[in-house]
């Protein structure tokens, strides 16, 4: 059991027992002594309080490297979709020769790929159309 007092200004953890032998000695065992043990709170704790800095550093650490992890992962993986966008944003614009990386072979590069050949052909159109015209328009003139 321990008490806990304040002692020359400093918070004390404090304990007895009975003085006992090894060998039981009964003139020793009936004396009825006690041992006080006295300890500084301070230095009780200390080690624990040093253990609760290091793991508080080694929590933040490993908080700060998961969150720059998180980051560098989050823009890898929105390149591809801010690359397309600002394609798409360039077509919308009237840019038809425009080309979207296709930087991978999964869903991005599918939708990446798709999205070219979706310009090739409406580049394709216009041409014929604007071919048409030119024809229809020679044929009035005749």
């Amino acid at each position: 059991d321990f008490s806990q007092f304040e002692f020359e200004q400093e918070f004390s953890l404090v304990s007895q027992a009975p003085v006992n032998t090894l060998l039981h000695f009964p003139e020793v065992d009936d004396l009825g002594w006690r041992i006080i043990t006295h300890q500084p709170l301070s230095e009780t704790l200390g080690p624990v309080e040093a253990q609760q800095r290091t793991l508080f550093v080694l929590a933040a650490g490993v908080l700060l490297m998961g969150a720059v992890g998180a980051a560098l992962f989050a823009q890898i993986l929105a390149r591809p979709i801010v690359h397309l966008t600002q394609a798409a944003v360039q077509v919308s614009e009237g840019d038809l020769s425009i080309q979207a990386r296709v930087e991978s072979q999964d869903e991005m590069g599918t939708l990446a790929k798709t999205f070219n050949e979706m310009t090739a052909r409406l580049r394709q159109t216009i041409s014929l159309q604007e071919q048409r015209i030119s024809e229809r328009t020679r044929a009035l003139e005749v």
